[in-house]
């Protein structure tokens, strides 16, 4: 048994909750940036992380629709996992760079 069927949600309903919940998670790392509570390495984590698993949810959103629109949030969320991708990859390269200056 799959955990949409156990709380009765089709994948298309717990894909949006999913949605919602990642754009919240990037809105509030961006908000913490904003108020400099996080450095801009944090802010690469954060939201690298948080544009794939909004890429994946956005994957489950898909089943619901057919045409077009399920082409765009097809493309849609490949893009956005390209991104988060650069994003750790930015951040990767800035934590190596912060370890070599201390040795």
């Amino acid at each position: 048994m799959s955990i949409p069927e156990t709380l009765g949600l089709s994948s298309a309903a717990l894909g949006a909750v999913f949605v919602a919940a990642w754009v919240v998670g990037i809105g509030v790392a961006l908000y913490r940036y904003d108020r400099e509570r996080i450095t801009r390495r944090e802010l690469s984590l954060a939201n690298g992380g948080a544009l794939m698993w909004l890429a994946w949810s956005l994957l489950q959103v898909v089943t619901a629709f057919s045409g077009s629109l399920a082409t765009a949030i097809d493309l849609l969320s490949l893009g956005l996992f390209v991104t988060g991708v650069g994003l750790l990859v930015h951040w990767w390269r800035s934590r190596d760079a912060d370890e070599r200056e201390r040795l």
